[in-house]
């Protein structure tokens, strides 16, 4: 079974390079979540040259997710979201700060919309609050 998924893996990994070529396009950024698949594309055209491990926090950049290709997982990260919000610094939390933290979260496979729907209906809070830009958020909406 194995074996069988192993040689169309790269014989459509090579038929797509050489469809591209004939337009010339160079995909270079081939990732596979089995090594050895990946040893019929040229080391220039990958993505990543030696496995992720699997319980490492690094992964490869695709459709707004992070893939963890050995682990076949999409991670979501939060610590990117929030870590703006817990640096610390004088400016107070407004919806200047707020906004764009929102506006980078992005999902086009729709996998985290529950996530992303609770963000946005804070955000739509903030605007029913009439704040202003800079306006420091009141206490009830920071809990």
């Amino acid at each position: 079974m194995w074996s069988q998924h192993h040689r169309r893996c790269t014989t459509t990994t090579a038929r797509t390079r050489l469809s591209f070529g004939k337009r010339g396009i160079l995909p270079t950024q081939f990732c596979a979540s089995h090594p050895s698949i990946l040893e019929a594309v040229p080391p220039n055209c990958r993505e990543m040259e030696v496995p992720i491990e699997p319980d490492s926090n690094e992964g490869i950049k695709t459709l707004g997710l992070l893939w963890h290709p050995l682990s076949k997982q999409f991670l979501i990260s939060n610590g990117t979201c929030f870590q703006k919000l817990r640096q610390p610094n004088n400016s107070p939390v407004s919806k200047r700060i707020i906004s764009p933290i929102v506006a980078a979260v992005f999902d086009s496979l729709g996998l985290i919309s529950p996530i992303v729907f609770v963000y946005k209906i804070f955000l739509q809070q903030l605007w029913l609050h009439r704040l202003h830009w800079d306006d420091q958020l009141p206490s009830e909406l920071l809990n």
